[in-house]
């Protein structure tokens, strides 16, 4: 059973370790903390962190770090994260807080990434909606009522 001045001390390993470097990957962290990817989770669960929504959410931060622009986004060279935490989730509310929808490549814009297969599953599951217009699909609010606000504003 580990002591609480033992998880202090990993703790303070993590805080210093993101003073230096404000991305990891977990086996790097695992490193610093000479210890398991499940104990650095334990860390990391209780100093509060993110992961990337690029690179298949392999890389760390603290949550407390970002700066996030205005679209709850933060970019650390090729390694994007967000407040929403997700790709998936960060695309939701990407369009359903636009006021006329996104195209695929306003989205991919934001993003700064990849996002065709993402969108197409949010589609499939309703989590979005999605119309032709003049030749481009908009991606929408999945609510019709809102959707249709969007497309007249698109118009």
């Amino acid at each position: 059973m580990m002591t609480d001045s033992r998880r202090d001390t990993q703790v303070q390993v993590l805080e210093k370790f993101f003073r230096r470097k404000p991305i990891a990957t977990l086996a790097q962290l695992a490193r610093s903390l000479d210890s398991s990817a499940r104990t650095v989770l334990r860390a990391l669960k209780r100093v509060g962190y993110l992961t990337s929504y690029s690179h298949a959410g392999c890389y760390y931060t603290l949550s407390r770090l970002p700066t996030f622009d205005s679209a709850g986004l933060w970019f650390h060279g090729e390694i994007r994260f967000s407040r929403h935490r997700t790709l998936r989730a960060t695309a939701v509310v990407l369009v359903k807080q636009s006021p006329a929808g996104h195209t695929h490549d306003e989205l991919e814009a934001l993003l700064r990434l990849r996002a065709h297969d993402t969108l197409r599953t949010l589609v499939v599951e309703k989590a979005l909606g999605r119309e032709r217009v003049t030749g481009v699909y908009v991606y929408l609010h999945p609510d019709g009522e809102a959707a249709s606000a969007q497309l007249t504003r698109r118009r």
